[in-house]
């Protein structure tokens, strides 16, 4: 039997942990971090974890049993879509992109990591307690779809 890699074991005993790509984002994160919550990542208790990939999906499930607190953070390869839709639940079956400022992209990710959601779930949350407080509805014909697939 493998025994666990350290970064594995560094993440379960954290209480609130940021995952990277590889050792360039783990490098600039300290300064990153630094820069925009005026703190260090050892004042705030945050571990920063390189995962040496995309593979987060390991470290998501376990932060999920265990409530660790985690964000994910990642540059912009095409690669990432690949190993993400391989994960991706049924029901998640329209793909989005579009543009945000760096400080919509920020709060997001705060957002995210507070409640310990993806970035989409976040944004869905957000949007359908937005639609529910305005009675905006979904299109009847979205609802008959739904109610197929079940």
């Amino acid at each position: 039997m493998k025994a666990p890699g350290n970064n594995i074991l560094e993440f379960a005993l954290s209480e609130r942990a940021l995952l990277v790509e590889g050792d360039a984002e783990f490098i600039l994160l300290e300064a990153v971090y630094g820069k925009h919550s005026g703190s260090s990542l050892a004042n705030d208790r945050v571990h920063v974890i390189s995962v040496g990939g995309t593979r987060f999906k390991r470290y998501l499930d376990l932060a999920k049993s265990l409530k660790i607190r985690t964000a994910v953070v990642r540059d912009n390869d095409r690669n990432y879509a690949i190993h993400r839709d391989r994960d991706m639940a049924a029901e998640k079956s329209v793909s989005m992109s579009f543009r945000v400022s760096p400080k919509f992209k920020m709060l997001l990710e705060m957002a995210a990591a507070r409640e310990n959601r993806s970035l989409t779930n976040t944004l869905e949350t957000l949007l359908f307690a937005y639609c529910d407080t305005h009675d905006i509805a979904e299109h009847p014909t979205l609802n008959k779809a739904r109610r197929v697939k079940k």
